[in-house]
């Protein structure tokens, strides 16, 4: 697995244990929120009607909301988002 994969992939089990645990006040995973996410690689440019923002609109139109942002090496910039199952 890739460092990028890893760092993905620990960014993603960090995010799930915030919003559980957000939702909860601590409580149990039973009574917690069930969340779905997305994660999505986009220029660091983003331009005003250009195809990334676009891309985001329609997201937030299918109830998936921005959870975090992360640069990676300037060039790409990975986005999570979640949304309720």
């Amino acid at each position: 697995m890739t460092r990028r994969g890893l760092l993905l992939g620990a960014l993603l089990i960090t995010l799930v244990l915030i919003s559980t645990r957000t939702q909860t006040g601590g409580q149990s995973a039973p009574e917690a929120a069930r969340w779905e996410y997305k994660v999505v690689n986009h220029s660091p440019y983003l331009r005003h009607g250009g195809s990334d923002l676009n891309r985001f609109n329609g997201l937030g139109k299918d109830g998936w909301e921005l959870a975090g942002s992360y640069p990676i090496k300037g060039e790409v910039i990975v986005s999570v988002f979640k949304r309720r199952r």
